[in-house]
């Protein structure tokens, strides 16, 4: 079906090649892009988006993936869990495998941060599937516990590696007309694979559904390989014409001509943000630096996108200042009258070097005495000194993590995942069809799982279709109040009906089947799968590039990581507080944060990158936008 796609495409292109010239209109901006861009459109709106859900379509293949583990330990405990068989799990191994994928992702996704910007996000994409299908085939054949917990550990950290992959390649290749609702289209996948195990699970053993969806991982490398790599990952490595290519297939399969302005504009963009970088890190440790070495000589940055800085922070540098000397591979920069050194950072080949050359010798022999470290393509803008020692690359990226840019929105994504994990759904869901039971679903509690998927798959759905319209900020606010009322509903019904009949006695069944319950379940899975979305769209469009895979990779970590807590403290709250006290306590957290996101979180739909990069260095993000 998607060959197919592509083929439709490619024949849309040999026809409308003949009106190149002719129905031009304006278009906006890639995402990527820092400002409102002034490309002509040379194909209809129609060929201009194709490339982009297909894309994206690959990508959220990933999605389907992201589902396995969590949607597996569901069936998984719901057979086991107390069954008296060989495979039988109490309450302690219970609430370990059902959150085993929470407490093994953070590892997954501190690691891909780094890896993601050495192997790229296709690439990286496709090996991460690897280890999905490993992980399936073994929970299908597995002849133990053991074997269970080992599968389970194996797909919770590979969840954890696609993080960063994934929401830095959905930010980046969409323009922002499209950006919100292609990268919410993740969360209809992620429900469709959940929904797809549920029914499995329904109708089959959990033995062969993991058997069955085994083959989700194979049909995914299929479509990655059919789509291109991140143009502006391309861009920051050096490869201008891999990106040019990845662009013109964006963009309609059009020619390279059409593209050659928003090349530009990554180009310049990548350019900025890391000499932004560099600029900020100089000041944080010009203090240190010899009084020596504080001279500069005049420059200005090459066509081959190398930039010359000097450890020292006397003056920011001026962009209007001239550099003459260039060769085709790098730039070299004389040293000052008193041979004071300066460091040279290629940004096309990710290589610091410190020039140590007096005029003389530069005049005449024109020798030089470099020292050279290879630094990654993305963070080669922090080379420098602090004190008598060069900045170590973790370093570097702490101190970048500190900026107001990217702080900011780390922190509000990190709490937001922080109140969505104690909000109810990630501390439920391995245990779903025993609190179905406990509420005395009116249908099989296999099948009510089903009915909670799709309430989920229809919220995901809304909010894709309204994200335009609504923005995320109303949407948040909205489905976390309402979440926050179906939690306190429930806790009442169960004060009210469950817990007075287990006082006086064992047998829940004299309670009667009602769909009260079951109904309030529905509406809290919908209103969560609009919540729970909404960080994740933060995460891949709220971070500077320059530390969006780290940022991102932190803030993924720290969203499994809470979600361990919730789903393995679960079957303790219970006990403690019983069922109706269990949805009390995540109603209570659904009202905190509420109250959280009205004040601290502001609208970023439709904007670019760098006006929310400008909007988290503000005063006031949330007044910004209002």
């Amino acid at each position: 079906m998607f060959q197919l796609l592509t083929y439709i495409a490619a024949s849309i292109r040999t026809m409308e090649a003949s009106n190149h010239s002719t129905g031009t209109m304006m278009t906006m901006d890639t995402e990527a892009l820092p400002t409102h861009s002034t490309q002509i459109r040379t194909v209809s709106r129609f060929r201009e988006a194709l490339p982009q859900v297909l894309a994206m379509c690959a990508a959220n293949m990933m999605m389907v993936n992201l589902a396995l583990p969590f949607s597996l330990s569901t069936l998984v405990i719901a057979s086991l869990h107390r069954s008296g068989v060989d495979l039988s799990m109490d309450d302690t191994v219970a609430s370990w495998f059902g959150s085993l994928p929470f407490f093994c992702q953070p590892i997954g996704s501190l690691a891909s941060g780094f890896i993601v910007q050495w192997l790229g996000r296709k690439r990286f994409l496709m090996i991460i599937n690897i280890p999905y299908f490993v992980g399936c085939i073994l929970i299908s054949t597995a002849p133990s516990i053991t074997v269970l917990v080992l599968a389970n550990t194996l797909l919770g950290t590979t969840v954890g590696l696609c993080e960063a992959p994934l929401n830095s390649y959905f930010g980046e290749i969409c323009q922002p007309s499209l950006r919100s609702i292609l990268t919410g289209s993740g969360a209809i996948f992620y429900q469709v694979g959940m929904f797809t195990l549920f029914v499995l699970g329904s109708m089959t053993s959990w033995r062969t559904s993991a058997g069955i969806v085994a083959v989700i991982p194979i049909v995914t490398i299929l479509m990655l390989s059919m789509v291109p790599e991140s143009p502006i990952w391309l861009v920051s490595q050096g490869r201008t014409k891999d990106a040019e290519a990845a662009l013109c297939w964006l963009r309609g399969w059009v020619d390279e001509s059409a593209v050659q302005f928003e090349l530009e504009k990554l180009v310049k963009y990548h350019e900025t943000a890391t000499k932004k970088s560099a600029q900020r890190l100089r000041k944080n440790t010009a203090k240190n630096i010899p009084l020596e070495l504080q001279k500069m000589s005049n420059y200005k940055q090459s066509p081959e996108l190398t930039s010359l800085l000097p450890c020292t922070d006397v003056k920011l540098l001026n962009d209007q200042q001239e550099m003459n000397q260039a060769t085709d591979d790098n730039v070299h920069l004389p040293s000052d009258k008193d041979g004071s050194p300066i460091v040279g950072i290629d940004l096309a080949k990710g290589m610091a070097t410190v020039v140590s050359r007096d005029e003389s010798e530069f005049m005449s022999s024109g020798k030089e005495e470099v020292i050279g470290e290879e630094l990654s393509p993305e963070f080669a803008i922090i080379g420098g000194h602090d004190g008598d020692r060069r900045l170590s690359k973790p370093a570097a990226i702490i101190r970048m993590l500190l900026e107001r840019e990217t702080l900011r929105p780390l922190f509000l994504t990190v709490s937001f995942f922080s109140f969505y994990a104690f909000g109810g759904i990630p501390s439920v869901r391995p245990f779903l069809v025993e609190v179905v039971e406990s509420f005395h679903s009116p249908i099989e509690s296999s099948w009510s799982t089903v009915m909670m998927a799709t309430a989920a798959f229809m919220g995901s759905v809304l909010m894709i279709g309204s994200v335009n319209r609504l923005g995320k900020r109303i949407l948040a606010l909205a489905s976390t109040a309402v979440c926050a009322l179906s939690c306190l509903l429930l806790g009442l019904y169960g004060y009210l009906f469950i817990a007075p009949v287990t006082r006086v006695s064992e047998d829940e069944n004299v309670l009667a089947a009602t769909w009260v319950p079951l109904m309030l379940l529905a509406v809290l899975f919908f209103s969560n799968a609009i919540q729970g979305e909404i960080p994740w769209l933060l995460v891949a469009e709220a971070f500077p590039f320059r530390t969006r895979g780290f940022a991102s990779g932190m803030a993924a970590a720290v969203s499994y990581f809470m979600s361990f807590l919730g789903a393995k403290t679960f079957l303790n709250i219970q006990q403690s507080l019983q069922l109706y006290g269990s949805f009390w306590l995540y109603g209570a957290v659904n009202s905190f944060c509420f109250a959280f996101l009205y004040f601290l979180l502001p609208e970023t739909e439709g904007k670019s990158l760098e006006d929310i990069e400008r909007i988290f260095a503000g005063s006031s993000p949330v007044k910004a936008t209002r």
